[in-house]
């Protein structure tokens, strides 16, 4: 089923939601400062923040606008955005759930720069998939949970200057 209010997939079948759409898709797109960012970014960001386990804690942030707008939703530092792609998310340090590993939807956001999710005591493993975020110079997964060996994946980025895994099992 769609969120309430919803009638239709963002940015239809290209987005990803096929047939039948998930949850994640809401009736409209990106707005605000986020109305440039890609169909991809848009997609990756709703599905992130519409997952029942980061909602509460994405809107308690940035209120209900953080699904259509991530460009101008301020967490630790802030949400960057540029040539329309997110580049840049710091979400060190801010209290999201323990469960749930690494957020997939945000391993989709292929213009990302930095990624900081340290110290948010989350758990699980980190994904190969981490290997689709080509452009990342900064990652910061230290102080969680996390366990499992490091993914190959991430020593084919080539532009990946800093990696913080420290304190974790």
């Amino acid at each position: 089923p769609l969120p309430a209010g919803a009638n239709t997939c963002v940015g239809g079948p290209g987005c990803g939601c096929g047939k039948r759409p998930p949850p994640t898709c809401s009736v409209s797109g990106c707005l605000g400062a986020s109305l440039n960012l890609t169909k991809n970014d848009c997609s990756a960001w709703q599905k992130f923040t519409r997952n029942p386990l980061y909602t509460k804690w994405a809107e308690a942030k940035c209120g209900t606008k953080v699904h259509t707008d991530p460009c101008s939703c301020k967490f630790y530092d802030q949400t960057q955005c540029a040539n329309g792609r997110i580049t840049f998310i710091d979400m060190g340090n801010q209290g999201l759930p323990a469960s749930g590993g690494i957020p997939l939807p945000l391993l989709d956001l292929t213009g990302l720069t930095l990624l900081g999710l340290d110290t948010n005591a989350r758990t699980g493993s980190i994904p190969s998939a981490i290997g689709q975020l080509q452009q990342l110079t900064y990652l910061r997964l230290g102080a969680n949970s996390l366990t499992g060996t490091v993914p190959q994946e991430l020593t084919t980025l080539k532009h990946l200057n800093f990696i913080a895994l420290n304190n974790n099992p």
